[in-house]
């Protein structure tokens, strides 16, 4: 049943496509139910339905465009800008403490 719901709501159920063949992996069954029972799971599945739900419903009233105004909250771009920035030093960190622990 939760299966089923799933698949009305265009949701993939876990490992749907190893368990839909007509020797399926058993051992996949029971984390595929067990996801299917959690809550967070559907929490995110349902978040990223709505998401993309409401970008298609931006897009259809033209209102999502690079002329009209860009699709991200200002608070997400700082937010992509602060996390690239961090990767970058990201080597040079890992590098710097590689070093240390060498001559600790």
């Amino acid at each position: 049943m939760l299966a089923r719901i799933a698949l009305r709501l265009h949701i993939m159920p876990p490992h749907y496509e190893a368990l839909n063949k007509s020797d399926p992996d058993t051992e996949l069954l029971p984390g595929a139910i067990l996801r299917l029972t959690c809550a967070e799971w559907w929490k995110r599945k349902l978040w990223l339905l709505r998401c993309e739900w409401r970008e298609e419903q931006l897009r259809a009233a033209c209102l999502v465009s690079r002329k009209t105004s860009p699709y991200l909250k200002p608070g997400r771009v700082k937010r992509v800008s602060r996390t690239a920035r961090e990767n970058t030093r990201f080597p040079e960190k890992f590098h710097a403490g590689k070093r240390r622990r060498v001559h600790d």
